[in-house]
């Protein structure tokens, strides 16, 4: 199950926007802020959307990363629905699932196509002391053992990644 749409990122890792990237997608802003590394953003290797059409500015102020809407009114989804497609064909390319040959990403909705790429997650390393040390690696959860998505498979069990 997806959450809302409202609140999902995409986040293209590219110099150019134009180009596509390593695609990823994030739950929330807030997750999204969590993945990113200040120097990566200070270096412009990301581009950031929200789901709905709306580019999100990326900077840094206090070492901290920061995420605003652009102040431009354009709207990005059908780049965004062009990164979405991308992502689902190397997805999909991973997999070599028999019951996902022939899938074309292009006639997929939006909803299909997020919850077919998954979401990105990371693997925390808690320390003695109960704190958390930064992210040891990142996954997107259509890797093994993630399956194909119920939705277009209901018979295929489904694995949903806690969050």
């Amino acid at each position: 199950m997806i959450p809302s749409l409202e609140s999902v990122v995409v986040l293209n890792e590219s110099q150019q926007a134009e180009v596509v990237g390593e695609v990823s997608l994030y739950r929330s802003i807030s997750r999204l802020i969590e993945h990113l590394e200040p120097i990566d953003v200070e270096n412009n290797e990301f581009f950031a959307y929200a789901l709905r059409g709306n580019r999100l500015d990326l900077s840094v102020e206090n070492d901290q990363v920061q995420v605003v809407k652009a102040s431009a009114e354009n709207d990005y989804s059908s780049h965004i629905r062009n990164l979405l497609e991308v992502a689902a064909e190397r997805a999909l390319r991973k997999w070599r699932h028999r019951k996902m040959r022939g899938t074309n990403p292009a006639t997929m909705s939006i909803e299909a196509l997020v919850e077919l790429i998954g979401f990105t997650w990371q693997c925390v390393i808690q320390r003695g002391d109960g704190s958390a040390q930064k992210p040891m690696a990142r996954w997107h959860n259509t890797e093994p053992p993630y399956q194909p998505p119920s939705s277009l498979y209901p018979e295929v069990w489904h694995a949903s990644i806690p969050h």
